[in-house]
């Protein structure tokens, strides 16, 4: 039964179950989804990023989107991720998604190949709308992730276009600026989907952006949770939606934990312990995508840290906050040294050329012959006026 899509509340993108030989573990996924349904979400999302898309085999995904549905039974609308870095195969899998039940489809920019905008807009989204009838398509802005993004520009233009079936942007940017800036361009008209957990309540109650749900990792977790705190704030109970938020936040922190590990080569070079990537928001996740900035400036610290951290003993757990705390230390006494090496250049410069300079007035003044000034000194320019317009230092005669 196809629910038809209403992009309000909270919808899970939820994870693939795999066996141990690395096939979709098809009982899993089902209790996966009755047990979203159960706990109230809104809708699910089969076969997104989060589910390891690029993973599956089509006869997965549609396995999936099958099962979905069938688990859904009309309680919750089914989202079909049919996204793909290639036209042709985004085309088909939102075709089959259609056929299948699916109330909607989530498409995520085409990643890897950097697209512009306008390739974008023209030749995946475009094309989709154009080659695939009565589906409502999502799209699905994650720069950190995909290397490009659809413009504020080229979403308005979609969803003006076609408000049916462009009616709601899952927006994973991190921007609220940017976010400000769809809802200024589209309209009231446009739905603005959280795609980062931690912003929900944040583009919730921006009087600009005014988002009308998420689409959660988290969800995956604390469905029931997650959607009351969704429901309460879009009925402007935000006490009740900031007491869920405060009992959520220790497990969001716990989820988005990093782990490490060390990296020794056979000869033993190299001990250091190195960040794992953590299991990160991937279908929504803001942290995901790190700044150019930040990355280079933690490349930075990495390197000042691996000159002040010993490479010959391993750190065990209990030496991971000492650890950090050496390295953080090593890290500001390099940077000590390195602005004192600044200014000692500096000084070392301003000493080099003083020193030109007097050489070069003590060769101008001759010992005698030369007039003098009123104040019995000997003026710089013979004695004429200042040729530089503005006194110079003159010297006393003995």
């Amino acid at each position: 039964m196809t629910v038809p899509f209403d992009p309000r509340g909270a919808f899970t993108a939820v994870a693939t179950p795999f066996a141990p030989d690395g096939t979709l573990d098809v009982a899993a996924f089902r209790k996966l989804v009755a047990f979203q349904v159960q706990q109230g979400i809104t809708g699910i999302v089969p076969g997104g990023t989060t589910g390891e898309s690029p993973t599956l085999t089509w006869d997965d995904h549609a396995t999936m989107i099958e099962e979905a549905v069938k688990a859904a039974d009309g309680r919750a609308s089914v989202i079909a991720g049919t996204g793909s870095n290639n036209t042709a195969e985004a085309v088909e899998a939102t075709r089959d998604a259609r056929e299948r039940g699916a109330s909607a489809v989530l498409l995520v920019d085409c990643y890897y190949n950097g697209p512009s905008s306008l390739e974008l807009r023209t030749e995946y989204y475009g094309r989709v709308l154009d080659s695939v009838a009565d589906i409502p398509i999502v799209p699905y802005v994650i720069p950190g992730r995909t290397g490009c993004a659809l413009s504020a520009e080229d979403l308005a233009i979609l969803h003006l276009q076609d408000p049916a079936r462009v009616s709601s942007v899952k927006e994973a940017t991190g921007d609220l600026e940017r976010m400000r800036r769809d809802r200024e361009l589209a309209g009231a008209g446009l739905a603005i989907l959280s795609g980062d957990d931690d912003m929900t309540l944040a583009m919730m109650r921006d009087g600009v952006i005014r988002s009308t749900g998420v689409i959660s990792v988290m969800t995956n977790i604390a469905p029931g949770a997650i959607t009351k705190m969704v429901v309460a704030q879009a009925a402007g109970d935000s006490a009740t939606a900031d007491a869920i938020a405060t009992k959520l936040a220790p497990l969001f922190r716990l989820v988005t934990v990093m782990a490490k590990a060390n990296r020794v080569l056979q000869d033993d070079r190299g001990r250091r312990q190195v960040p794992e990537p953590g299991p990160r928001e991937d279908d929504d996740g803001r942290s995901r995508h790190a700044r150019p900035d930040d990355a280079r400036a933690a490349r930075q610290d990495d390197a000042l840290g691996r000159r002040c951290l010993p490479f010959g003993a391993p750190r065990g757990p209990g030496e991971r906050a000492g650890a950090a705390l050496a390295h953080r230390r090593g890290v500001r006494s390099l940077r000590r040294e390195a602005a004192r090496r600044r200014r000692d250049l500096v000084r070392a410069r301003a000493r080099l050329i003083s020193g030109a300079g007097a050489a070069r007035r003590a060769a101008r003044v001759p010992a005698a012959g030369r007039p003098r000034g009123r104040s019995g000194v000997r003026p710089c320019c013979g004695g004429g006026p200042c040729r530089s317009g503005r006194r110079r230092r003159a010297w006393a005669t003995r």
